[in-house]
C-alpha cells in the first residue's frame, strides 16, 4: 500500500505536511482510499464516489 505525501515550497525547502493548505477543507490523505476502491469498484464508480465525498466536505 502506497499512501499520500504532501510537500509545501517553505523558504527555499520543501517540507511534507500531513494536510494540503491549498484544500485545507479536504483530508487529502484520504485520497489513497479512493484509488484502492477504483480496483474493487471501477473507475466510474470511484469518481462518483469521490465527487460525493469532495461536496460533502466542502459544503458549508
Amino acid at each position: 500500500g502506497g499512501g499520500l505525501t504532501i510537500h509545501v515550497l517553505q523558504q527555499g525547502q520543501y517540507v511534507t505536511l500531513n494536510h494540503s493548505p491549498t484544500f485545507a477543507n479536504l483530508p487529502l490523505t484520504q485520497l489513497p482510499d479512493f484509488l484502492q476502491q477504483s480496483n474493487q469498484i471501477g473507475e466510474a464508480q470511484m469518481l462518483k464516489a469521490f465527487r460525493a465525498w469532495v461536496r460533502k466536505q466542502v459544503q458549508p
